[in-house]
């Protein structure tokens, strides 16, 4: 069952549930009160609160979840100001980087 979502007026909407991620009113049968972190709202508030999202934003958030989707640099670069921790893993992604082009470059000259 493939969720379409619609506009819907809001005197009806008591009837519908609300995806968090979507921003998008669904029927039950697409919206099982399922409960997500929003990327959107780690990314921009580093907020991992649960919200309620339809079935297939469930769906769509976990098949992402692993991967590295986003340049956090180029969508928040404010971030790494607030998270500390987050700033010391990008730092040591960078060094880890230069390590390897480094390596490269020294097998290259055997």
């Amino acid at each position: 069952h493939d969720a379409v979502p619609i506009y819907v007026e809001p005197k009806y909407n008591r009837r519908l549930r609300y995806c968090e991620y979507l921003g998008k009113y669904f029927c039950d049968c697409c919206h099982s009160y399922a409960e997500s972190s929003i990327p959107a709202r780690i990314i921009m508030k580093w907020d991992f609160g649960k919200y309620c999202v339809s079935n297939f934003a469930k769906q769509l958030i976990e098949s992402i979840w692993l991967s590295p989707a986003f340049d956090l640099l180029s969508i928040n670069s404010d971030i790494y100001v607030r998270v500390k921790e987050l700033d010391r893993v990008r730092e040591h992604q960078e060094k880890l980087i230069y390590l390897k082009k480094l390596l490269k470059n020294c097998r290259s000259e055997e």
